[in-house]
């Protein structure tokens, strides 16, 4: 007669424990990314600039020598602003402007003053 052997109780225990290890690694890797995705934001851009209230200001337009040259507005009170869209006709040293517009953060290769984007600019005249 033959004897066909029974499953060991043994190999249903290890297929369970196998099963949980699985099942923990995947958890643990999930937790992990969703934590790495609010630690570091996510790939969508935020809209922070909007939100920015707009500013007027007078200022002095300096020319800046450094990274190959460039115009800068310089406060009364000492606030450097980076013009991003400055016309040419108020590109002139020393100019005394009014100037609107908002902040923005973006990135430049002048490593001076804070962006900013004009709406709207004029000669000073006090």
């Amino acid at each position: 007669m033959l004897k066909l052997s029974q499953p060991k109780h043994g190999s249903l225990t290890c297929h369970a424990l196998v099963l949980i290890i699985a099942l923990f690694l995947s958890f643990f890797l999930t937790v992990t990314a969703a934590s790495c995705k609010s630690l570091y934001g996510s790939n969508t851009p935020s809209n922070s600039d909007s939100k920015k209230e707009e500013i007027s200001f007078v200022a002095e337009v300096k020319w800046i020598p450094f990274e190959g040259g460039f115009y800068g507005l310089l406060t009364k009170a000492g606030e450097k602003f980076l013009p991003l869209n400055l016309p040419d006709k108020f590109k002139k040293d020393g100019l005394k402007i009014k100037v609107r517009g908002k902040t923005k953060e973006v990135f430049t290769i002048y490593m001076w003053g804070t962006s900013f984007e004009i709406y709207e600019i004029d000669v000073y005249s006090p």
